[in-house]
């Protein structure tokens, strides 16, 4: 594989930065590049655990993964361990690995999903993430699940109102009220 004078800059630049962004047209092999720093990220880091997203974790897996042959699991081979989320694992991760008391709750779309869309996502070897309630308690979390699912569009996602309205909807459940006279509130936890 042959990279280009600006991929090379890229993968050279030092790791001070929060959030690397590439730029360029499509197919200029951005991705590759960006795999290929992720790559160097992980052999240098002093962290043993990392959380690769996407729109769904299929596509997660295809862009990162595996690349078209140029992905993490081609370029570590079998030294690492990979692990998708089946119905709860990346809350153990979080329970796991981050700072204790990290993740008290866990809220969960209750909405179903489309049946159109459930057949969509079958065709791409894909589906819904499935709620393991007992799992969930299992770990000591509190569930709360509200309907935050989208009504439209191709495929399954949250809608931002309802997500937040549900977020604020728990935490003023939560929350403490402290009076302070003419109808002003502190909300404190």
């Amino acid at each position: 594989m042959s990279l280009s004078t600006k991929q090379i800059d890229f993968l050279n630049r030092p790791f001070d930065r929060t959030l690397d962004v590439a730029e360029g047209t499509p197919r200029s092999g951005k991705t590759t590049a960006c795999i290929l720093r992720f790559y160097d990220f992980l052999n240098t880091s002093k962290d043993s655990n990392f959380l690769v997203v996407g729109a769904s974790q299929q596509q997660a897996f295809r862009l990162v993964m595996d690349g078209d042959g140029n992905g993490l699991t081609h370029l570590f081979g079998r030294q690492a361990h990979l692990k998708h989320d089946d119905h709860g694992d990346h809350l153990e991760a979080l329970m796991n690995h981050g700072a204790p008391g990290l993740v008290d709750l866990c809220l969960a779309n209750s909405a179903p999903v489309r049946p159109g869309l459930v057949e969509k996502y079958r065709e791409e070897d894909a589906a819904p993430i499935l709620v393991d309630r007992e799992r969930i308690r299992a770990m000591g979390l509190e569930l709360e699940e509200y309907p935050v699912a989208s009504e439209g569009g191709d495929y399954a996602r949250h809608d931002p109102d309802r997500l937040a309205a549900a977020v604020l909807d728990v935490y003023r459940r939560r929350a403490v009220r402290i009076f302070r006279g003419e109808q002003r509130y502190i909300i404190e936890e």
